[in-house]
Order: structure tokens, then C-alpha cells, then sequence
């Protein structure tokens, strides 16, 4: 198998690739749900999810353990986030 041209993925690519995925499901389910066009966060729900699966599941990381334990608190994440939040009971109900 030739691996040289298989990519290694930084931390950074796996956190990214994980909160880009929690986009994807989030458009899915606010398909059918009427919003003005605007930017809106990721839930924050969405956002403690991958970052707590992304902690649990690596032993190295370079990020600051504070900002880590900030994006453990979803009140923490609506306060910082630059987007709109909307709520969405599918993923409140889910997740």
C-alpha cells in the first residue's frame, strides 16, 4: 500500500472536519424550518458534543485547557459566538 500520498490529519483537521459535520446536520434539520437568511451559530449543543468527543478521545491536544472548558458550557458558547442563535428541538431533543 502506498502511503505517500495518504494525508495525515493535524488536531486541528479532526476538530474542524468534526464542527464543519456538526453544520451539515444542522442545516438537515432546520430544513423545514422558515428563517430569515442569516448567519446563525452552530448550536451550542452541537459544539459541546464535538468538542467533548474530540477531548475524550485524544490524549494530546494543543489548545488551551480553559477554552476547552469553555466550549463545555453551551451558555459560555451562545455569550462568545458571533452568529445569531436559533433554537432547534430536533437538536435539543437529540442531542
Amino acid at each position: 500500500m502506498d502511503t505517500q500520498n495518504t494525508p495525515i490529519l493535524t488536531v486541528s483537521d479532526e476538530l474542524t472536519r468534526g464542527l464543519l459535520l456538526g453544520g451539515v446536520v444542522q442545516a438537515i434539520l432546520q430544513l423545514n424550518q422558515a428563517h430569515d437568511p442569516k448567519k446563525y451559530m452552530l448550536h451550542p449543543k452541537l459544539q459541546k458534543l464535538i468538542v467533548q468527543t474530540f477531548v475524550e478521545n485524544r490524549l494530546n491536544y494543543p489548545f488551551d485547557k480553559v477554552l476547552i472548558k469553555n466550549f463545555l458550557d453551551e451558555g459560555w458558547i451562545r455569550a462568545h459566538s458571533i452568529s445569531e442563535y436559533i433554537n432547534n428541538d430536533l437538536i435539543a431533543k437529540y442531542f
